[in-house]
């Protein structure tokens, strides 16, 4: 059996010149059907490794449209990796920095819409085995 990925080229925002003027440079994307997406997030999901876990989150999320970041990470005592927040990247509110007149500032949006997003991945110390704990799977984008 053949199965064909149509790719497209994507190019790097650090040097859209070098990049747009030779293809040579462009990096194969796989296209993805955004309408019929062939991976399911489901509680309980068990993944051997955390690479494997967070390389299904990514793939699902360019799938779906959107992207992810880690929020949280944490540690036992042998610096064994634990735990794994990742949530969308545009969960949060802007809260701003500045008190100062807000005229004399650029008037910037913000990507941060409180969007509700997030997964939470745990490795048991009596397991072998990394399972989703949590999935919130809505956005609000």
């Amino acid at each position: 059996m053949i199965i064909k990925i149509d790719y497209v080229t994507s190019t790097s925002i650090f040097s859209k010149t070098r990049y747009r003027t030779n293809p040579a440079f462009a990096r194969p994307v796989p296209k993805y059907d955004i309408e019929n997406p062939t991976s399911n997030l489901t509680l309980g999901q068990t993944f051997q490794t955390w690479d494997e876990a967070e390389k299904f989150l990514n793939d699902y999320a360019l799938e779906k449209g959107f992207s992810i970041r880690r929020k949280r990470t944490e540690n036992d005592d042998n610096k064994i990796l634990r735990k794994i927040s990742w949530e969308c990247c545009c969960a949060g509110n802007y809260q701003p920095k500045k008190i100062l007149n807000p005229n004399d500032q650029r008037n910037r949006q913000s990507k941060a819409t409180g969007c509700k997003w997030r997964v939470n991945g745990n490795l048991p110390k009596n397991s072998l085995r990394i399972s989703f704990t949590t999935v919130v799977d809505e956005h609000n984008h």
